[in-house]
């Protein structure tokens, strides 16, 4: 298993690693690990565009409201699918 320090490092270094404007899909991002994943990839990514996926209209306002704060150069657009 990887270690906990180790996935903070790699984190760390995506902003630097990878170039700004990066475009991602996250599916079932409304809850649990596909919210966490997508927090992170939210406050480390420069200037990213996230497309993300879930049921709830109500938690995907508000998790674009709070990957917004995370990063205000990106773009995080919630689509409703079952």
């Amino acid at each position: 298993m990887v270690s906990l320090d180790d996935v903070r490092s790699s984190n760390a270094s995506i902003a630097s690693a990878l170039p700004a404007g990066l475009v991602a899909v996250f599916v079932g991002a409304t809850n649990g690990i596909g919210e966490t994943t997508l927090k992170q990839f939210a406050k480390h990514a420069r200037q990213p565009r996230v497309y993300f996926l879930g049921r709830s209209q109500k938690a995907g306002d508000r998790i674009a409201a709070e990957c917004k704060t995370l990063n205000a150069k990106g773009e995080f657009i919630f689509m409703r699918a079952d």
